[in-house]
């Protein structure tokens, strides 16, 4: 066995988040090992931090820390937006939802930018991040990014129920 001490910055990592996941699998919330965790990949594994900071949410609402579980997990949801990582996103609105730390219509509401706004109506309007990209004068993968981020705010999973959610809640209206 290796011993952790000795190892470099991402042996160390590897070791701590193989500490923390071991203790979930026992069902222990483990948040001062996901605490570790997170704070080991932070040499510059930026995936690594936000699926940390997704685990470590998750601790924290398990012992009843939910306003400290909402902003970990809002930041782990703005990281894996800014990465294009979807399925990390999925992951983190999925267990938001089940813990019901989920974003409320009127917080979804506010923190939409001008832009996301933008990339919603045309997604109702069932273009493509291509076509969005060269509607808005941004790159296709700039659109993606943007259609993201806004599926993390509104918690969904697709983009035809970002768009009934929007909808609901007023966000975005039909023509």
């Amino acid at each position: 066995m290796v011993d952790p001490a000795t190892s470099g910055p991402e042996g160390r990592a590897w070791h701590a988040r193989a500490v923390a996941e071991h203790a979930r699998l026992r069902g222990e919330p483990a948040v001062e090992e996901w605490r570790a965790a997170v704070q080991a990949f932070g040499y510059g594994q930026a995936y690594e931090v936000a699926r940390g900071q997704w685990r470590l949410a998750e601790a924290l609402a398990q012992v009843g820390e939910r306003d400290e579980a909402r902003a970990v997990a809002g930041e782990a949801a703005a990281a894996a937006g800014r990465m294009g990582a979807a399925p990390l996103q999925r992951a983190i609105a999925a267990m938001l939802q089940g813990a019901r730390l989920a974003p409320t219509a009127a917080r979804a509401d506010g923190v939409l930018t001008r832009r996301e706004r933008e990339v919603l109506a045309l997604v109702a309007e069932g273009l493509t991040n291509r076509e969005i990209g060269r509607r808005l004068y941004i790159s296709e993968k700039t659109a993606s990014v943007h259609l993201s981020n806004l599926m993390a705010k509104l918690n969904v999973s697709s983009r035809t129920e970002a768009v009934t959610v929007a909808v609901r809640r007023g966000l975005h209206e039909v023509t």
